[in-house]
């Protein structure tokens, strides 16, 4: 476990400021540039002392203790490795480690063909000497293990496997590890638990599902990927049904959202995934008047269904990213099958279920 008691540090007008526990597992640490990622990392390995506050590894005060006396395993964004040792050398450098467990290791992330070749760094692919820098950290039987981007820089394939090999690797360990990334994908995979930062400060800390279903504040939605956000008033229908009137659309969520005392203001946002979202098309009737093709209205106002009109589309692999006109304060999105026939200037109609909404 690694436990920050009123860690801060002070960089000119940057300042970090956080208590958080990790227990052993896998936490991705995930934010926006200057945050906090790596310093937080710096004052863990003892690279960087704090201006006040504790930092605890398995209940040790590391007060005072230097990097070298932490027992922490580091991979740095950029691989250090001894450019005049081959490999293998590289790998066992001071450790007592065992041939056989060396070779495991290195099958697991798919380096064992490097081991009997005699291969020095300056002969390695980017990816290749990742893996070597990880080996290397683990061999030494670390107490904890900090990763700094691990993957970044690296070609899409190559960063596509080395984050399951990672996953599957760390996930073995059974100690802390702190894996910084700017990828959520990335965070979702290799992570137990991710912990959102923003200018120092820890927002928000849970398992990937968890934040989703319920994250603490706009910016902690958006930044995991619940792109509309939507601002609205708690309201109840003549019917008796709880809803979030957004002045375009009522969003009905599931009814314990809001019923549960989670709520405590009528003034809310709520969020919907664009992955969550279906996109239809819709028809004009007299007037100019749009007309939703399918029947998602209730006391005479749509639900959980807004007209919009297409503004962009941008394909991708497998998919759309459909932008949206919806008549709201920013643009809305969904990300449609690209076997969905959408154009710009079409007047369609999103519809997503209660189930996918969240509210912040």
């Amino acid at each position: 476990m690694i436990r920050l008691d009123g860690v801060t540090k002070t960089y000119g007008g940057f300042g970090l400021d956080v208590d958080v526990e990790l227990g052993n597992e896998i936490t991705a640490v995930i934010g926006p540039s200057g945050s906090g990622k790596s310093t937080l990392l710096e004052i863990v390995s003892g690279f960087e002392t704090p201006d006040s506050g504790s930092v605890f590894l398995n209940d040790r005060p590391l007060d005072g203790v230097s990097p070298e006396q932490r027992n922490i395993g580091m991979v740095f964004q950029r691989p250090t490795l001894f450019p005049h040792l081959p490999v293998r050398e590289n790998i066992e450098y001071g450790t007592a480690i065992s041939d056989d467990e060396i070779r495991d290791l290195c099958e697991l992330l798919e380096i064992d063909g490097l081991l009997d070749a005699d291969r020095s760094p300056e002969t390695l692919s980017g990816g290749e000497k990742r893996r070597v820098s990880v080996a290397r950290a683990i061999v030494t039987d670390p107490d904890a293990l900090l990763l700094d981007e691990p993957t970044t820089g690296l070609d899409e394939p190559i960063r596509r496997r080395l984050k399951y090999e990672l996953r599957c690797v760390l996930a073995d360990l059974d100690i802390p590890c702190i894996y910084v990334t700017h990828d959520q994908n990335e965070a979702s995979v290799v992570a137990d638990s991710v912990a959102v930062m923003r200018d120092g400060t820890v927002l928000q800390q849970g398992s990937y599902e968890e934040i989703l279903e319920s994250p603490r504040n706009e910016f902690v939605a958006d930044f995991v990927g619940i792109e509309n956000l939507i601002r609205g008033e708690i309201r109840e229908t003549d019917s008796g049904r709880t809803v979030v009137d957004t002045g375009v659309a009522w969003v009905e969520p599931e009814p314990t959202v809001l019923d549960d005392g989670n709520v405590s203001k009528s003034d809310v946002c709520v969020g919907i995934l664009p992955e969550s979202v279906t996109v239809t098309e819709n028809t004009r009737v007299d007037g100019g008047r749009r007309t939703q093709t399918r029947p998602h209205r209730f006391d005479g106002m749509p639900i959980n269904s807004i007209d919009c009109t297409v503004e962009r589309v941008i394909s991708e692999r497998g998919s759309q990213t459909v932008f949206l006109d919806c008549g709201l304060s920013e643009t809305f999105k969904a990300v449609v099958n690209s076997g969905v026939t959408v154009n710009e200037g079409d007047d369609v109609a999103v519809e997503f279920d209660g189930s996918d909404v969240v509210v912040v």
